[in-house]
């Protein structure tokens, strides 16, 4: 099972996704839900990190990254926070520093 979700809970508009305050209090909220049903070790990858560290950061996404045998049961329990899935579709795109094709 493999998901490219963003997930949103009930009360958040999509300004609060580009706010520094809730990005930085929404990796302790998910990585403490997760623990609390006994999914980890959960490590904070890429903007979250880098967030922890004071390192400045222009991207407004989050990778929390969860044993692969854990996924189903992590989705799950995002889900029954209240967390909503919102996939976003693949698109193939070209870039000029890159020809070749790849997903984002």
């Amino acid at each position: 099972m493999g998901h490219s979700t963003k997930l949103l809970t009930p009360t958040q508009t999509v300004g609060d996704i580009f706010s520094d305050e809730f990005r930085q209090k929404l990796p302790a909220k998910l990585t403490n839900v997760l623990a609390q049903s006994g999914v980890g070790p959960i490590i904070l990858w890429g903007e979250c990190a880098m967030l922890y560290y004071g390192v400045p950061v222009s991207q407004n996404h989050m990778h929390l990254l969860v044993p692969d045998d854990q996924l189903e049961t992590a989705y799950k329990v995002l889900l029954a926070a209240g967390y909503k899935d919102s996939p976003l579709p693949l698109i193939p795109i070209v870039s000029s520093r890159d020809p070749n094709t790849r997903w984002e």
